[in-house]
């Protein structure tokens, strides 16, 4: 998001003495919708695979006994893993490559041994071509993978992340920013004044557009499982 396409998109000038408004009003937007996704759009992995391990489903401890790492395209996301999920939901990709079950390396938070490759899952796809599940097909394991401690694996998955803002939440991005814009987060909106002789307060903050409705339903379609607003649908 820059000012050419605020621009474009709201019909707003913005004036030279106004850009540092706007920038600081544009870096709040972007830290909110972002937290509210459950993810960043210029997301840089920090994950690293350590290796393979020889056995499927076993937690090596020797080092020297790890397959090497495989090459695989894309970039990988670190996501939990419930094994009574038939749908495991993800961050919007347009293409997915590869699913394994990993465990952390012990002792370094960014690299994981995998324990086990996924062979049978499909993306489910929508009809602007990107995903957030993965859904599984006959043969997926439906274990805990060998480990000694309940849910101890993560599920890391290669793909290609989306990383272009969606048109509709660039609108809201565009409308929260003008919102910051006009109304000092720091003045509260609550009012007083007197009615029959009695003292009355009520807010009049005008609502950030985040919070309406429409805005709402736009987050809860493109978030991944980290957002606050992502709550797993319970099948039983």
């Amino acid at each position: 998001m820059d000012i050419d396409i605020y621009q474009t998109l709201t019909g707003i000038t913005i004036k030279e003495s106004q850009i540092p408004q706007f920038e600081a009003s544009m870096n709040r937007a972007m830290i909110l919708v972002q937290n509210a996704l459950g993810y960043m759009f210029n997301y840089t992995p920090t994950f690293s695979e350590k290796g393979v391990s020889p056995r499927e489903c076993d937690c090596p401890t020797d080092d020297s006994s790890l397959l090497p790492p495989e090459i695989i395209s894309g970039e990988v996301k670190l996501f939990r893993y419930d094994v009574s999920d038939v749908q495991i939901r993800i961050d919007p990709a347009s293409a997915i490559y590869a699913a394994k079950l990993i465990v952390p390396d012990k002792g370094d938070s960014e690299r994981f041994v995998s324990v086990k490759k996924i062979e049978k899952w499909i993306p489910k796809y929508n009809e602007q071509g990107w995903t957030t599940y993965i859904e599984k097909c006959e043969g997926w394991p439906f274990s805990l993978c060998g480990c000694d401690c309940k849910n101890c694996v993560l599920l890391a998955v290669w793909g290609d992340w989306i990383d272009v803002i969606p048109v509709d939440l660039q609108y809201l991005i565009c409308d929260m920013i003008t919102f910051f814009m006009n109304n000092n987060p720091l003045e509260r909106g609550i009012k007083s004044e007197s009615v029959d002789g009695h003292s009355v307060s009520y807010d009049n903050s005008p609502t950030n557009p985040i919070d309406s409705p429409m805005y709402s339903s736009l987050i809860k379609k493109y978030m991944g499982p980290y957002s606050p607003y992502y709550k797993k649908v319970m099948i039983v």
